[in-house]
């Protein structure tokens, strides 16, 4: 008798598509939700499976499905497989014996309302028939269906879904969310995340300005709660540094006219302005924007990115990107994942032809255009398992390494709570989330090398690399040339950064 059971974590807010606005849950390219090798313990609701044959049978034009390519986000596909491989990993091992990982992976869209509709899905009672929501005054023994969630990458989509889940205390793991008000245990008390907040990205930023004595800076921050608290953090550092902000703009995130309007206007300060200096924590369809402005005003500054954007391979295909000027970002510190590329090599092996979204993604950035060296042969005849292992090689995501530890994090805290020792766990799956999130927040575990371990704010401070944008034989490269200690709160570089501006 096969006596394995299932915890179930679900994936939250993986953007495939690129700052999508209300509306995009009913997409063509829904298999990219959840694809994956379909397993038997795999639990928890499949994808719409009845929309995706309703489209197929409406036999969707090429065109619409050229327009659904173009917003697809590989960086957030690369976070998704992330995911699953580690998952599969630890399933595939004795790590916890007799008990399996299942998961479900959401698109949030990059929108609050759609993240919280696939939120209250994770909230039902656990072995109930007809997934209701309870409610109660009092949820320190609610068992719901879902025991933890990993997301989302977004600030703004983080700290509302965190608001939710905090009520019935399941844990939630964010990978890339940095708003400083997240570290507030009082507001947030489930809430961790595999990466710094953003207090200790402004600060290497100063360190940095002041390394080079750069004295006179702007800032452009998306207006959102990353952006809003990028910038707030980022004048309360200058102001103690003697560095003068010249001035500062918000871009609205919604697309239409006054994002337009705003980014426009924005251009035109910058070009007015006499600064060369400018940071910015805003989302890469709005900087996006503003390069094409001001690439074709011929406007060349120095500009400092911020971990959203910074290594944005969308702002780095850029016709003439090389004209914008210097830049220089900040990323996660990144890790190495045991055998995912092999992992990707091997996805055409799945059901699954979801991988056949990436080929057709790059051909289609190939006909876009066919100049950028970056894609060159990747129309010839390789298998799809190339194709899906050319993506980690185009996109420097350091990113995804925060999705294998948020995966690794859970799986340490359930090895830990069902006492996992010579080969059996305790298999009592009804227990309240809460017991999950007290293991979590002391976990700790070595993983490439370094001790993985959250602070008393639900934070992992690991530090951030630093970046330069190099043009080579015709393609943006992402060269590291220094980094960032956020304990000794020091920035070391392997490059002399200031010979080249």
């Amino acid at each position: 008798m096969d006596t394995e059971k299932t915890v179930l974590v679900r994936g939250l807010n993986y953007n495939f598509h690129k700052d999508r606005l209300p509306g995009c849950a009913g997409i063509a390219t829904e298999e990219q939700q959840t694809h994956g090798k379909s397993t038997d313990h795999q639990t928890g609701d499949s994808p719409n499976t009845e929309q995706r044959r309703h489209q197929d049978n409406n036999n969707i034009q090429k065109d619409a499905t050229m327009k659904l390519l173009d917003l697809f986000d590989p960086s957030m596909f690369l976070h998704v497989q992330a995911m699953i491989y580690t998952i599969e990993q630890i399933n595939n091992s004795t790590f916890l014996p007799g008990i399996k990982l299942g998961y479900e992976i959401y698109d949030s869209c990059s929108n609050v309302i759609t993240a919280l509709q696939a939120t209250q899905r994770f909230l039902s009672k656990f072995n109930s028939s007809d997934s209701r929501i309870e409610v109660h005054c009092n949820y320190t023994k609610y068992n719901p269906t879902v025991k933890a969630v990993i997301g989302g990458y977004y600030s703004e989509i983080s700290i509302i879904v965190a608001r939710l889940l905090n009520l019935y205390l399941i844990p939630q793991v964010s990978y890339g969310s940095t708003a400083e008000t997240l570290s507030d245990k009082a507001k947030f008390a489930s809430f961790l995340r595999t990466v710094p907040n953003v207090n200790h990205q402004t600060n290497a930023i100063t360190k940095l300005l002041q390394h080079l004595n750069w004295k006179r800076v702007a800032v452009i921050a998306s207006d959102d709660a990353y952006g809003r608290a990028g910038l707030n953090s980022f004048i309360s550092h200058t102001a103690r540094r003697n560095i003068c902000v010249e001035f500062h703009e918000l871009i609205p995130i919604l697309k239409g006219e006054y994002q337009n309007a705003k980014i426009n206007a924005t251009a035109e300060m910058i070009i007015k302005s006499t600064v060369r200096v400018i940071l910015a924590f805003v989302r890469s369809s709005e900087i996006n924007k503003l390069f094409t402005i001001l690439i074709q005003q011929n406007i060349s500054k120095i500009w400092i990115a911020s971990n959203v954007w910074s290594n944005s391979q969308e702002i780095a295909s850029i016709n003439n990107i090389e004209k914008i000027g210097t830049i220089l970002g900040f990323t996660f510190k990144g890790g190495k994942i045991p055998n995912f590329k092999d992992y990707l090599k091997k996805l055409h092996s799945y059901p699954s032809d979801a991988d056949k979204i990436i080929k057709d993604y790059i051909n289609f950035l190939n006909r876009r255009d066919e100049t950028k060296p970056a894609w060159k042969n990747s129309n010839s005849q390789r298998n799809k398992s190339q194709e899906c292992y050319q993506i980690v090689e185009i996109f420097y995501e350091p990113g995804i390494y925060g999705v294998y530890l948020a995966v690794k994090a859970i799986a340490y805290a359930l090895q830990e709570m069902f006492n996992c020792t010579q080969g059996n766990c305790n298999q009592n799956f009804h227990f309240p989330p809460w017991q999950l999130l007290n293991e979590l927040k002391n976990v700790r575990f070595k993983t490439d090398g370094e001790q993985f371990e959250f602070d008393s704010s639900g934070d992992f401070s690991n530090g951030y690399d630093i970046i330069k944008w190099k043009m080579e034989n015709g393609s943006t490269q992402f060269i590291n040339v220094g980094n960032y200690d956020v304990k000794k709160q020091m920035i070391a570089f392997c490059r002399n950064l200031a010979k080249d501006q």
